[in-house]
């Protein structure tokens, strides 16, 4: 019975979101009326939890008020990911991925690469090849974790993300799948393969960073 409250994402409110989709025709604005309506349902037990606690009942109330926290907070979390994916929808990992990293040896500095590919080139992703393979891939987010006073002493090679510990994608990737990738492996980036060879990488900025500017479009 509880599950079937008209509370997305209850089934009850799956359900009531297909009617709505059914009669507008919307999937967007069917999910958002029924994340709505969950997160009112959600509230209206807290709101219940919290009278009954006032009233004595303490353990029932508070139960209640756990239950109308789960709720609102699933609905709306629900409806974030189904528009995160309404936004990546239909996009391949070719239309962000950096496709200016350069060469470096293993063997050259941190502080070196900074001054003269990053700050004086302005690169931000870097692929350290040793006899002609590449072997591992340097991004910002890995100078960022060395302290600076060890630039001058620690190597690409030390700082690097080795290839073989990385998981690769294609270039046509959707980006549905690039994000779910580094969100539930925790990764800072991803090569790109195109015929056996690595033509480029999608950093974890890239992604958000795309997310970021179509929302502000409207998407």
């Amino acid at each position: 019975g509880f599950n079937l409250i008209p509370g997305f994402p209850l089934d009850g409110g799956r359900v009531l979101r297909s009617i709505i989709w059914w009669r507008t025709g919307n999937l967007n604005k069917a999910t958002k009326i029924a994340s709505y309506i969950g997160r009112g349902v959600g509230y209206l037990f807290i709101l219940g939890g919290i009278y009954m606690v006032f009233t004595g009942d303490w353990g029932n109330g508070l139960w209640l008020v756990l239950i109308g926290w789960f709720l609102q907070s699933a609905a709306k979390g629900s409806y974030q990911q189904m528009t995160l994916q309404e936004i990546l929808k239909g996009h391949k990992a070719n239309e962000i991925m950096s496709r200016d990293c350069v060469s470096i040896t293993p063997n050259i500095s941190i502080e070196e690469l900074v001054n003269y590919h990053m700050l004086g080139q302005g690169r931000r992703c870097l692929m350290v090849s040793e006899n002609d393979r590449v072997i591992g891939l340097l991004a910002l987010q890995d100078i960022k974790k060395i302290p600076g006073e060890r630039w001058a002493m620690t190597t690409a090679r030390e700082a690097m993300d080795p290839v073989s510990q990385l998981k690769t994608i294609n270039s046509d990737t959707e980006l549905n799948v690039v994000f779910k990738i580094i969100i539930s492996e925790n990764i800072s980036q991803i090569p790109v393969e195109e015929n056996g060879e690595i033509i480029g990488i999608i950093a974890r900025e890239n992604v958000f960073s795309f997310i970021n500017l179509r929302s502000q479009l409207g998407k």
